[in-house]
């Protein structure tokens, strides 16, 4: 696939989430703005980028079903079932009623609206870093064309404000977005603003289900 280059994002705070996302769940008190570890570096020069199998050997990953895709899933993720169409993963050992950090895999109905790749998606039900509400940006993108077994796709990193309740933005994080309209089954929506590091690998060599039966 095309190799995803990660621009320079524009404020850091990104020790506390890259451990949530590593470890488990975590919430964040800045009050101005943040950008968490994304892992990029070692995603972009992946060898095995378009090997399914052979990343998740080497990383001691499983091979999952995540919703209508085979992702490379390590022991500290946590594969929730699917509702409606949408499947959440999440870290492992998040408190009950805590914010936890998460992403999604969307198809068929759980995707809400006609779907711009461009545009950040927010309805995805994970939320934002500090349990507060994500709002969509004016900054532009970053779009990259993909394929995913066999399947074209984009996929797009973009500036997502996270709000209070009052609207206020307490800070910013980086969302990656992969939409892949013509996936088996129906357009798929994966959705993380959490940072969940080796998720770029996890796609890049992924499989989808219904081609494996």
């Amino acid at each position: 696939m095309t190799s995803f280059t990660q621009h320079t994002m524009r404020l850091t705070l990104g020790a506390t989430l890259a451990l949530a996302a590593l470890t488990g769940c975590g919430t964040t008190t800045a009050s101005d703005t943040l950008t968490p570890e994304t892992g990029a570096s070692s995603d972009a020069t992946d060898p095995a980028a378009g090997t399914a199998d052979a990343h998740a050997a080497d990383s001691g990953e499983i091979r999952t079903a995540v919703g209508p895709i085979l992702l490379g899933v390590p022991d500290r993720w946590d594969v929730l079932d699917t509702v409606d169409g949408a499947t959440i993963v999440q870290a492992k050992g998040c408190a009950a009623d805590t914010p936890c950090p998460a992403f999604a895999v969307l198809q068929g109905d759980a995707i809400i609206g006609e779907t711009d790749p461009s545009a950040a998606y927010t309805q995805d039900g994970t939320g934002c870093p500090g349990g507060l509400a994500p709002q969509a940006t004016d900054d532009d993108p970053t779009l990259t064309e993909v394929v995913i077994d066999g399947v074209d796709g984009t996929l797009a990193e973009l500036q997502v404000d996270c709000t209070d309740n009052d609207g206020a933005v307490r800070h910013t994080v980086s969302q990656l977005q992969w939409y892949l309209p013509d996936a088996p089954g129906g357009p798929v929506l994966i959705v993380d603003r959490w940072s969940f590091d080796g998720l770029r690998n996890s796609v890049a060599g992924a499989a989808w289900v219904a081609s494996q039966s």
